[in-house]
Parts: C-alpha cells; structure tokens; sequence
C-alpha cells in the first residue's frame, strides 16, 4: 500500500477499485491512503463518485467524501450531490465530512458559504463542532460567518464552542465584536473553553494579546493563566500585565507545580519585574522549602538591595547546602556588573568556616 500511494496518480484508480471490493480494514487504510495522496488521486474522482452516488452506507460514504476533499477541484463533479448533503435536515453521520469535502474542492465558491450556514443553522444537528473544524480552514474566505461564529461561542454544546472559538483564530477578523466575544467566553467558561478562547486570541495578533493581558489575571484554569503569562513575557508592553498573571498563580492556593512554572518564568522576564509589585510574593515563596531554589532564581531577576539582602540571608544558612548554592548563583546572575560581588563571594570562603561547595562555568 505504501509503495502504491508513491507511485501516485497511475495507482489511484486501481487502489480506489480495490478498496471498494474489500473488508471494512482494508477499505479504511486504503481510502485513507488515497486521502493522503490528495490531488494525485483525481483519477478515482469518477469511480468514487459513482459509489458515493450509489450507496447509502455511512461508513463507506464519509471516508469517500474525505477523499474527494482532498483531492480538491478536479472533483467538483460532486460538488451538487455534497451541497444536498449539506441540506438540512442533515444526517449527523457525514455532515463534518460533506462539510470537509466543500471546503477542499470548491472553497471559493458562494454557494460554499451559503451551504455551510445553512447546515450550521440546523438545530438538531449533533455535527457542529466537526463542520466549524472545516470551516476554519477556509481562513478569512470564511470571514461572512463570523457573526454566527460568535453565536456559537455561548453554544450548550462545548465541542461546538470550543471550535467556534478556534475558528474565529482560524478566519482572523479583528474585529471589537469577535475580540470581545472570545474575552467573555475567556472570563466565564470552564477550563477547554477558556484555553480556546486564549489560543484565538493569541491567533488575533496584538490586538488580541492586549485583550489577553487584560483579562488574564482573572481566568479561573491556572494552566491558561501560565500559558497566556508565556505568551506575554515576550512583549515589553505587557511586562507588568505578565507579571500580574504570574503572581495571581503564588498567591493562590495550587498544586506546588504550577507555582514552580510561574517562578521560573519570574526568573525570565524581560525587562525585569517591579521589586515593589513582586518582592513581597517571592518572599512569601522563598520560606517554602519545596519553592525556595525556584524563589532564588526568581529574585535574581528581582532589581534593589532587598532581594540581594534576601539571598544573602539565604547563603547564611550552612544547614541547607543546596539552597546556598542556589542563593549564590543568583546572586552570581543579579550582581553581574556590580563591583562588589568578588568580596561577596569571598566572605563565604574563608579559611576555617564552613563554606558553600559550588562550580561554575563562569570566571
């Protein structure tokens, strides 16, 4: 099969003539291979197409429209019989999958939109989420749906609000209306809501970040919460906004994990967070045993005397010699250009007291 599916476009109609002969296995890896060779396999078009016409097997039809699909415009002979197909009432079992086959032969079709309105529109239809999945790949072609889109995104449905979300990342109109939407959807829906609602906002670019860093802070899923302050450590504009989000994560009360990444992304901001919106947290931090390393590095990216006072205070405690080493190398890390730091460091190795055991790849 995989030698077939190679050769390409001379193999097509005899892997399709065999696949509609066979066991259901065999069937499925075949036309799945077809699917893979996309445009290649259009001389199955009239072959496939005579079979879909002709049966009413779910099974066999929906991995036929995958094919068609896929191999795109030179199968539009069956653009009219997917358009009915798209007609509500719709049967649930090939609905994504007539969807699908639209989008990949005719995309630039009017008709296409109007079809995958009006199947969207069908209430009863169980197939939603599947169909918005091959809406979002029209990109902004799709932009005309993008009103519908925003009704879906407070769907009962959360496969269908979660594409619906993912669409509108996927089509990329920044409208206030969309942004708007997907930062309500971020604010009061349950954690996979809320990660899609982050992943589109982010796909919407600057303005779509600013809703973000706006609104972070406040999401319920600590997971989101860290995702977004990753996405917003990169931008200066949003520093303080990154910072927020990341101590809304100390401060609450979480798996230990969680608190660990948002320390390690304090270790990394860029430019360095306020001392005076972040030392007290960090602090709070440094006094739990299992968070103290990761609250050392932390402060090492911590600007003013209190922060180096801190780890100094650290690198007192002889009794806990893998936390000194730590205080050190951060101390190490945030004294880099200060004068003062060679006698620092020699304070702590004199002869006769017992000392920290530390390497480094630096002088």
């Amino acid at each position: 099969l995989q030698v077939l599916e190679a050769i390409g476009a001379r193999a097509a109609l005899p892997l399709a003539e065999y696949a509609l002969e066979v066991d259901d296995f065999r069937r499925t890896l075949t036309l799945e291979a077809l699917t893979r060779m996309g445009p290649e396999a259009a001389p199955a078009v009239d072959l496939l197409f005579a079979r879909l016409q002709a049966s009413d097997d779910a099974g066999l039809r929906g991995p036929i429209l995958e094919v068609l699909g896929a191999i795109g415009p030179a199968a539009r002979v069956a653009v009219p019989l997917v358009l009915e197909l798209l007609t509500p009432p719709l049967d649930d079992a090939i609905a994504g999958e007539a969807a699908g086959a639209l989008v990949g032969i005719d995309p630039e079709n009017p008709a296409t939109l109007g079809a995958l309105r009006a199947a969207l529109l069908d209430e009863e239809t169980l197939a939603r989420p599947s169909m918005l999945e091959s809406i979002a790949r029209l990109g902004p072609a799709a932009g005309p749906l993008t009103p519908l889109l925003i009704e879906l995104l407070v769907d009962p449905e959360d496969g269908t609000r979660y594409q619906a979300a993912a669409a509108l990342g996927d089509i990329g109109i920044r409208s206030e209306a969309v942004i708007e939407a997907l930062v309500s959807m971020l604010e009061h829906d349950h954690q996979w809501g809320q990660r899609a609602a982050a992943t589109a906002l982010v796909a919407l670019g600057p303005k779509g970040v600013r809703a973000l860093a706006r609104v972070a802070a406040k999401v319920e899923d600590i997971d989101v919460r860290l995702n977004a302050a990753q996405v917003l450590m990169g931008m200066e504009a949003h520093g303080e906004a990154c910072a927020r989000v990341l101590l809304s994560v100390l401060q609450e009360e979480c798996d230990l994990g969680w608190k660990s990444r948002a320390l390690y992304f304090f270790a990394r901001l860029d430019p360095p967070p306020s001392a005076e919106l972040v030392l007290p947290t960090i602090l709070q931090a440094l006094e739990d045993p299992t968070l103290a390393k990761d609250a050392c590095r932390a402060l090492a990216n911590v600007p003013g005397e209190e922060a180096h006072a801190a780890l100094v205070t650290v690198l007192g405690q002889q009794d806990e010699p893998e936390l000194g080493t730590a205080a050190l190398d951060a101390l190490l890390r945030s004294m880099a250009e200060d004068p003062g730091r060679d006698a620092l460091v020699a304070s702590f190795l004199k002869p006769g007291t017992p000392g920290l055991l530390y390497t480094s790849p630096s002088p």
